[in-house]
């Protein structure tokens, strides 16, 4: 592969200088140049700032060796290098001493160093981490790595990445967002495969984690165009709230609501109504996630019971790590791992979005939705890797494998591979939804972590704070008292002169009678005060004005 220098200066957006063309590039150690790898091009642009902006007494040829000798190392075309060293070099009309021939040298001698060194892969280059100065080479983001070809996979996930940035909105939590309207659509009655106990719910919960802020709303905005269909959205209330949300108190039976997506904008809201005393919505939570059986059973409120796998209940909540506690506070009772974690930013987002996605004729795309009559009925195929995979984990975890997959993880999973195949306009889960299910349950894994860091430091930051505010109550504290006891020494010591002056001299048990018993104890202090300051003085055992 050959590198046109033009190229290369527009790139780093300087002025190419008029050379020969260069020869063919010499793959290094059998691999090919490659000037845009991240690694390369962030260490190559360090490096030429800090010589542009080089002055005249800088020690510009070990600085020169040194870039010549790290940039060396990297599988940069050396004749491209060199040029651009030395345009670098010349970028404030700074050249190194000696002009041109001593400047080869320079650049020759660092290169020698980086053959020293060994030339590195581009595998070897992903792992290092190389120390300039004060400066650290940055790897690609984490969370672009953990995609892998997710958002190229499929047509329908590249429609929703791309509607996703041209709304300025996380790609993950409108996809995120998409699924639970998708869930929303699919009848109760239609389950998954019973694999551990009975069939399962398609019930689904996401967390969309950002700080305030974080873009919830806006993915529900684009979500809501993509899927197109009449769901009905409801806030968070209370465990009795979100039964009746079902109407199954409803004389008709045609009355009921089949499915409810559950919108909680801030997570303290769930905090706070689950904190209230005889509130049951964590529980309803919890089995609401499974499809099971939701009601009373005490007289007078069976009418009001949901039965099992009668009812779709899906969830969004915005959560702020720091105020993640609701959740991760609940982990005994499973209740974070019922979530799949999406991130409500991304770094992707720019001020210059890309336009949503239009078809040939113009029109702005959006996910084909599946007739409630061609869904099916009954109970959804799978493909053989996924009880596989579910029961092997089951039989590790009974057998005191801490390290196997939670069971919640998997299940959420398995939900959301269907809705990856609802959005591919098919019924039954194959082996690529459930590969897709598992680049995004490790996203999910990942996010998940980041919130829990996230909540830590915010429980150790207020842990600071709140000792911060107890040392100044204290401090405040001990400096009321202090100038409280200075008073009262003072009030004794003016006492003390008085008597003194009146009645003097006295002995220490004279002073101590006349003392109301209040007073006493502060005496001592109070003649110590009165003799350094030369007001008193002690002769032949009684004290006397000075």
């Amino acid at each position: 592969m050959n590198y046109d220098p033009d190229a290369i200066h527009e790139w780093l957006g300087t002025k190419p200088p008029k050379r020969p063309t260069l020869a063919p590039v010499t793959p290094i150690n059998g691999h090919k140049p490659h000037i845009d790898h991240p690694l390369v091009r962030t260490a190559l642009q360090k490096r030429l700032d800090e010589l542009s902006r080089m002055g005249a007494n800088t020690g510009r040829n070990a600085e020169l060796n040194k870039a010549a000798a790290y940039l060396g190392r990297f599988p940069i075309p050396r004749p491209q290098l060199r040029d651009m060293l030395i345009d670098a070099c010349q970028a404030n009309g700074v050249l190194a001493e000696d002009g041109q021939r001593q400047c080869d040298a320079t650049i020759t001698s660092g290169f020698a160093k980086a053959d020293k060194d060994g030339p590195r892969t581009l595998d070897e280059l992903n792992h290092l981490v190389v120390e300039v100065g004060a400066h650290k080479l940055q790897p690609k983001a984490e969370l672009e790595t953990l995609e892998q070809d997710f958002w190229n996979a499929r047509e329908s996930l590249q429609l929703i990445y791309q509607a996703a940035l041209s709304r300025m909105a996380s790609p993950w939590s409108v996809l995120a967002c998409c699924a639970a309207r998708i869930l929303c659509l699919i009848p109760p009655a239609i389950t998954l495969p019973a694999i551990i106990g009975g069939p399962g719910s398609l019930n689904w919960f996401a967390a969309i984690s950002a700080k305030s802020g974080g873009g919830k709303g806006a993915a529900m905005a684009v979500a809501a165009k993509l899927v197109d269909a009449e769901i009905i959205v409801r806030g968070i209330g209370s465990g009795e709230g979100m039964i009746e949300a079902y109407r199954r108190s409803a004389k008709e039976e045609d009355d009921y609501i089949e499915s409810v997506l559950f919108s909680i904008d801030e997570i303290d809201s769930l905090g706070a109504m689950g904190g209230r005393s005889g509130q049951t919505t964590m529980a309803i939570l919890r089995q609401g996630f499974s499809g099971e059986k939701l009601g009373y059973s005490y007289r007078g409120r069976q009418s009001e019971t949901v039965p099992a796998h009668t009812y779709r209940m899906t969830i969004v909540a915005s959560v702020q790590p720091e105020r993640a506690g609701v959740l991760f506070d609940d982990a005994g009772g499973g209740t974070p791992q019922r979530f799949m974690w999406f991130p409500g930013r991304d770094k992707r987002i720019t001020a210059q979005p890309p336009d949503w996605p239009i078809d040939n004729h113009s029109r702005e795309r959006i996910l084909p939705l599946i007739a409630r009559m061609d869904l099916g009925t009954g109970t959804i195929a799978v493909p053989p890797i996924v009880p596989q995979t579910i029961r092997q984990a089951r039989a590790a975890s009974m057998s005191g494998d801490d390290n196997a997959l939670d069971s919640h993880a998997l299940y959420c999973r398995e939900k959301f591979a269907y809705a990856l195949t609802y959005m591919d306009g098919r019924t039954e889960i194959d082996a690529d939804d459930w590969r897709l299910s598992g680049i995004a349950a490790t996203v999910s894994d990942w996010c998940r972590a980041k919130a829990q860091e996230g909540y830590q430091s915010g429980k150790h930051r207020q842990s600071r704070e709140r000792g911060s505010l107890r040392a100044i109550e204290n401090d405040e504290r001990e400096l009321v008292e202090q100038e409280t006891y200075s008073k009262h020494i003072q009030r004794l010591i003016t006492w003390l002169l008085k008597e003194l002056k009146d009645d003097g001299p006295l002995t220490t048990g004279a002073l101590n009678r006349n003392l109301q018993s209040r007073d006493r104890p502060r005496l001592g202090p109070a003649l110590t005060a009165a003799t350094e300051r030369g007001l008193i003085a002690l002769s032949e055992g009684k004290w006397q004005l000075s």
